[in-house]
């Protein structure tokens, strides 16, 4: 609903109805092209650090500075009150819309970008965290063994079914599969759901440590350097490590769900997956990116071409690339290998790769095989694109 804000001063004052433009994001002419008295209209593209919003006027950006409660998405009416540099604008009247698919998925890419780490370095910590460390309490432990028992192992996904359930276990279908009603059961198995588990426990217990830890001082300090006392201090310093890891694993996955999401560019929807992989005492994650794409001349005769690019390193192997390409009983496999010993093992074992695809009824499979990675690497998305504007 429409609203209307009483006039009065920024910083703090009464009112606070007017916004302060700063001017990197524009060129200068621009404001110049203003006069005292013009009415404006501008939309909220986002909320940035230090009450300071994002706002978008016709075909350009600028950035501005003000402490009234202005949501991303409002439709703002402005009044010049200053022009030069640093224009000062009177907000008249804000009304709220309903945010495009478009602008909700740029501004929770914003969000995840900053603060997402590949799921690898997450499993990396977590094995000597989990296991190694005992003075973490015990409904973390707990938490982490159940993470850890959710997470396909390596004889697991030697069959289709397996990598189908381990791909729907991902995290990247969590929300779907609520909304299909299939019952608590189905989030024992799903990462994402077990990562939601551990930082809600993780949360009050920095919350509690905080608590205890922060407490002012009423004995001597010698007392307060009891083992017990100092285990606390080192508990709250792994938990707070601990905590960071595991919201930019799920800041991770959410960014894989957020480059499913189709975007104005493509016309197909790509699947971009991270599937954890055990492996004895590891946990290797295989990078899986599916694709519809458009047949080449010479595969008009498929109905349908899909791509399958996967990346994934191999405590003994190295890091690996593969690119599937299939169309029908076609099938082309590039791979490539980063190290010599890898590349050399690939090439002897070509021929029974072949052997293999013609069992299942693939006709007359390509096979090849590269020193090095592929020009184009699974992690460069396209999505990213909206997030900056390159317009002068």
């Amino acid at each position: 609903m429409p609203s209307t804000n009483t006039p009065g001063l920024l910083n703090g004052q009464t009112g606070q109805n007017k916004v302060s433009g700063q001017g990197p994001l524009t060129p200068v002419a621009s404001f110049n092209n203003w006069s005292v008295g013009q009415l404006l209209k501008a939309t909220v593209l986002e909320q940035l650090a230090n009450n300071t919003l994002l706002l978008s006027l016709g075909k350009s950006k600028i950035s501005a500075h003000t402490s009234l409660p202005l949501e991303t998405g409002s439709q703002l009416q402005l009044k010049v009150l200053r022009t030069g540099d640093q224009p000062l604008l009177q907000v008249l009247s804000q009304s709220r819309h309903a945010a495009s698919n478009a602008e909700i998925s740029a501004a929770a890419l914003r969000q995840a970008l900053p603060r997402q780490a590949p799921l690898a370095d997450f499993f990396t910590s977590i094995r000597h965290v989990s296991y190694n460390d005992t003075r973490l309490p015990q409904n973390i432990q707990q938490a982490l063994q159940a993470l850890q028992a959710s997470i396909a192992s390596r004889a697991e996904i030697q069959n289709p079914e397996g990598v189908k359930k381990a791909m729907n276990g991902s995290g990247l279908f969590l929300e779907s599969n609520l909304h299909s009603q299939r019952g608590p059961a189905f989030t024992n198995t799903d990462l994402k759901a077990q990562l939601l588990r551990l930082a809600d426990r993780l949360t009050s217990s920095n919350t509690s440590l905080s608590h205890n830890v922060n407490k002012p001082i009423q004995q001597p300090v010698q007392a307060n350097s009891s083992p017990a006392f100092m285990a606390s201090v080192i508990n709250q310093m792994d938990m707070s490590e601990l905590q960071r890891q595991v919201e930019s694993a799920l800041a991770r996955i959410q960014l894989n769900q957020l480059n499913s999401i189709p975007n104005s560019e493509q016309n197909s929807q790509p699947f971009v997956i991270e599937l954890p992989i055990k492996d004895a005492d590891q946990t290797d994650v295989v990078a899986i990116k599916i694709n519809q794409e458009e047949a080449r001349k010479q595969d008009r005769d498929s109905n349908q071409l899909w791509s399958v690019m996967l990346s994934f390193e191999l405590h003994e192997l190295g890091h690996l690339h593969a690119r599937l390409t299939l169309g029908g009983e076609k099938i082309r496999a590039s791979l490539w290998a980063e190290q010599n010993h890898t590349f050399t093992l690939l090439q002897h074992n070509l021929d029974y790769l072949r052997e293999r695809l013609k069992e299942v009824e693939f006709f007359d499979p390509e096979v090849h095989c590269f020193k090095g990675k592929p020009e184009t690497l699974l992690d460069e998305r396209t999505n990213y694109n909206e997030l900056v504007n390159v317009e002068i």
